[in-house]
């Protein structure tokens, strides 16, 4: 179930980085991808650690919290703006 939920969101975020920009969309696509990545290589160590300290019950909970608010800073993206309006505004 949860990869079908992580499958259907995935449409949704490489077409944010289009309407974000799209001069840019690869530029920012591959940061997506690059923070994306690096929290995948991170999850595993971060999470073993505080499994290892606290349980890991603290662990997964830990867990769920960082998804939790990293699909709530998905709120904080404008697609209907885009960045080369706020680049020009902002000159």
């Amino acid at each position: 179930m949860s990869a079908g939920f992580n499958f259907a969101a995935s449409a949704v975020l490489w077409t944010a980085c289009n309407d974000i920009s799209a001069k840019c969309s690869g530029s920012i696509s591959g940061m997506m991808t690059t923070f994306g990545s690096l929290g995948g290589w991170l999850s595993p160590v971060i999470t073993a650690a505080i499994a290892a300290r606290f349980g890991w019950t603290y662990a997964l909970d830990f867990a769920a919290i960082v998804t939790v608010l990293s699909g709530f800073a998905w709120l904080l993206v404008d697609a209907d703006q885009c960045l080369e309006s706020q680049f020009l505004k902002g000159s």
